[in-house]
């Protein structure tokens, strides 16, 4: 597992006391994975398939790259703070390839690149206590799984589904020691 990642910051406050409590940022990570497939799998799929497949394949869970912007912004007079996150998450293995029974066998599957817009809405209570509304998965953005395979020609479509936007209210604070 290896990658990249770069990220910036800005508070505005910095650069002129009329944007005082506005900070955007973003930050790209790029990953690379590699799984060795041990060699007894090979040989297997070999003598079912008739084919050698590759030694090596994608890690599961690790995405291609992440690339997230977001913008925040503290009304001081009130203690409120609103803030926008968006994020675009690349192909991504959720399963590996493999046998499926004794003559069958599944390609990856992999999640295809898809965005993401979360909001939230603090306002603090007190000195330790805040109310947050939470707002997830704006864009309710259609996900694509699809089957893929050095042994075929295009990606094959699993499924296609949406997850919901998700609400949420919370309240919370800290303690100090």
């Amino acid at each position: 597992l290896t990658g990249w990642e770069l990220e910036a910051r800005q508070d505005f406050g910095a650069i002129s006391e009329t944007l005082s409590g506005l900070t955007l940022g973003g930050n790209a990570t790029w990953i690379d994975t590699e799984v060795r497939l041990r060699d007894p799998d090979i040989l297997l799929f070999e003598q079912v398939w008739g084919v050698r497949q590759q030694s090596t394949r994608d890690m599961t869970d690790a995405p291609d790259y992440l690339l997230n912007l977001f913008g925040t912004y503290e009304f001081a007079p009130t203690d409120t703070i609103l803030g926008l996150f968006y994020t675009v998450t690349g192909d991504t293995l959720i399963q590996a390839p493999g046998p499926s029974g004794i003559v069958t066998f599944t390609p990856a599957t992999y999640d295809t690149r898809w965005v993401n817009l979360n909001a939230t809405l603090t306002q603090r209570l007190g000195k330790n206590v805040a109310l947050t509304f939470a707002a997830k998965n704006l864009t309710d953005a259609v996900r694509r799984q699809v089957y893929r395979s050095e042994f075929l020609e295009d990606d094959v479509l699993r499924r296609e589904f949406t997850t919901g936007i998700e609400y949420s209210l919370s309240i919370g604070g800290e303690i100090r020691f």
